[in-house]
């Protein structure tokens, strides 16, 4: 099996400008497959009413298993750490409806909530797009702060480092697939919200998923100071290669 360099898209900077007011329904139907079952809604707060602060956000990444059960949430961006203390409690207690497809892999759902004392807003989002978003677009004042592989001090150096095995199932076909895994790595070098960014099949891609949930890293850093990266790992598999092959792709 072939493991591709790390490609590291967008770090993340948790500090950032207040949110503009956006608007769009509370988000009960997520995907054709998910749909919120129990549903909390975030409140503004409390502490940040005598602060003179008046709206904030939370950006949240929600992977969901197919039973409907939250495997991971993450905040990959907030105005101010309250808004993703409150973003957190709230979704907690979400629960979702089991997809009729049981052998569906885990999905990544990219939430924005919009705080504002007079009234909270969701608005859900594709992460690429915020990415393509970015990339075109000059104006900082829209409350996240993005910067580009070059703009850390190194690419992330992995600790612990799974290798995906080449899946049993897929054994009697005796065919050559890939894979590739979308993920955060938080401030503490972990790896956050991972989840499938496509694959020749959900075997590979469910194998490729497994290893990468199991790595970490050393803290990503950005002018000295731990951040959060955005990152996606590709993966080749071929049946009946030695470790040696595996060694070789792993440098």
């Amino acid at each position: 099996m072939k493991i591709h360099s790390l490609l590291v898209l967008l770090a993340i900077s948790p500090l950032a400008a207040t949110a503009q007011a956006q608007t769009a329904p509370a988000p009960r139907e997520l995907a054709e497959q998910f749909r919120v079952e129990r549903y909390v809604e975030p409140r503004f707060p409390a502490a940040l009413r005598n602060r003179s602060v008046s709206e904030g956000f939370a950006q949240v990444q929600i992977v969901v298993a197919a039973d409907g059960s939250v495997l991971d949430s993450f905040i990959s961006a907030y105005s101010l750490p309250e808004f993703a203390e409150a973003a957190e409690a709230a979704i907690r207690d979400w629960t979702f409806r089991p997809t009729s497809e049981p052998t569906t892999l885990p999905q990544r759902f990219n939430l924005r909530i919009n705080f504002r004392r007079e009234g909270m807003l969701l608005v859900q989002g594709d992460f690429q797009s915020t990415v393509e978003a970015y990339l075109g677009y000059n104006n900082r004042g829209d409350g996240t702060s993005l910067c580009k592989l070059r703009d850390l001090d190194a690419i992330p150096e992995p600790l612990n480092f799974v290798v995906p095995l080449y899946p049993e199932a897929m054994k009697k076909q005796n065919t050559e697939g890939a894979a590739a895994v979308s993920f955060f790595i938080d401030e503490h070098g972990k790896v956050r919200a991972a989840a499938p960014a496509g694959a020749t099949s959900p075997e590979f891609a469910a194998a490729a998923l497994e290893a990468v949930k199991q790595w970490t890293f050393h803290p990503p850093q950005r002018k000295g100071r731990a951040t959060r990266v955005f990152a996606v790992q590709e993966f080749t598999f071929a049946p009946d290669k030695g470790p040696a092959e595996n060694r070789a792709a792993t440098r």
